[in-house]
């Protein structure tokens, strides 16, 4: 057995056993694990396994801090928990701190995995900037064609990435949430003018590079996805899930969430523009924050 394996072992024994646990993701550096009751966890052993750097114990997530090496962990430690999809935890009593919590948790479990998307794009961007200042790369060559197509699929189809990452990050099938980006980027949908739906007007909105109106809906695909789990007879479900969830979802997003989402995302696009033109320490502060 690998190291990782035997990583994996000592933090389920220490953590209560598969049956203590709800859900396991992680983030570049942390195992992070949803648990149901915190007097199960042996904090003390599991910060003493070698490979473990740290632990943060939080209201409903035990964060494990292993390093770069936490993807192999993750798997292994997957493939000792099985399915653990029907574990509940008791309802906790809302408080605005939990929510809080709940929103960062999401935002960053979804974002976090397509961090190196992001990255080597814009690194390949920088490359392509440097061949043409100073190595004589045409524009019209096809190597920078190339070059340019991957950093472009980097940031033009965001919303795809997003929307598999965040349906992960909700338990659902996760090219569901691919399936609703690809959707919304779409050649015929994507800036579309006159568009209607059953005598609705569409709003003409640029759908490639957004954040917010993918996340806004995979969020109410989460919901649909639970009530239709609830009515579907399991005979059928495999068929009749996909085809009116995505019937019910994508109508909804581009008539109203999408737009909801992007006007959000300009306001908060205008708000960091005014901050760093008028108040530049003030940026410069939250960026060192």
């Amino acid at each position: 057995m690998s190291k990782y394996h035997d990583i994996a072992v000592k933090i389920l024994s220490d953590i209560g056993g598969k049956d203590n646990v709800i859900n396991v993701n992680h983030c570049a550096t942390r195992l992070r694990i949803q648990y149901k009751d915190k007097n199960n966890i042996d904090d003390n052993d599991i910060s003493k396994i070698e490979g473990v750097a740290g632990t943060v114990l939080r209201e409903d997530e035990y964060q494990i801090v292993i390093g770069t090496d936490v993807g192999n962990v993750y798997n292994e430690f997957s493939k000792l928990i099985g399915d653990v999809s029907g574990q509940k935890k008791s309802r906790t009593e809302f408080t605005w701190k939990h929510l809080g919590q709940v929103v960062i948790d999401f935002i960053s479990g979804t974002f976090v995995p397509i961090l190196g998307v992001l990255v080597a794009a814009g690194l390949v961007s920088a490359v392509l900037n440097i061949g043409v200042s100073f190595f004589g790369l045409s524009t019209k060559s096809g190597s920078y064609t190339i070059l340019d197509g991957i950093y472009e699929a980097g940031y033009y189809f965001l919303p795809l990435y997003l929307g598999y990452s965040a349906a992960k990050k909700l338990n659902m099938n996760p090219m569901m949430g691919a399936f609703l980006g690809a959707t919304l980027v779409y050649k015929t949908i994507d800036s579309a003018k006159g568009l209607e739906f059953l005598g609705l007007s569409v709003p003409q909105i640029q759908y490639n590079t957004s954040v917010i109106p993918i996340l806004l809906g995979v969020l109410f695909m989460k919901l649909i996805d639970i009530g239709i789990d609830k009515i579907t007879p399991k005979s059928i479900k495999f068929f009749t899930k996909p085809l009116i969830t995505m019937l019910i979802v994508v109508p909804v997003t581009l008539l109203w969430l999408g737009p909801l989402g992007f006007q959000i995302g300009t306001i908060i696009a205008n708000a960091l523009s005014f901050i760093n033109l008028k108040l530049g320490w003030v940026s410069v502060g939250l960026m060192g924050a």
